[in-house]
């Protein structure tokens, strides 16, 4: 878009006031400097169809869930290289185990 900012915030909400549910502006997440440019992304909530390959839109921790290791150490695959990135661990619960 052809503006500075678009929003006063990263992420802002929109329970009922419109047909998506969420607006990100990325270039606040990640401390980008690019005058006169930003880039959003709307989210519209989807009926969840289980055969179409689509994660459900809130996933629902279940037998099926996964623990997953992002390990982009250094920022890759991010549109920055970002020496203070962080590898995560995702799914995690009180009950998992090892072997998960």
């Amino acid at each position: 878009m052809p503006v500075d900012s678009f929003q006063p915030a990263s992420v802002v909400n929109y329970p009922n006031e419109e047909d998506f549910t969420r607006i990100t502006e990325f270039k606040k997440l990640t401390g980008q400097v690019c005058p006169g440019r930003t880039v959003i992304l709307r989210e519209y909530p989807a009926r969840y169809q289980p055969d179409s390959g689509l994660e459900p839109y809130y996933p629902i921790d279940s037998a099926e869930s996964h623990v997953y290791f992002l390990p982009y150490l250094m920022g890759e695959r991010s549109p920055i290289n970002d020496t203070d990135a962080r590898g995560t661990l995702v799914g995690m619960t009180m009950d998992t185990t090892r072997a998960d």
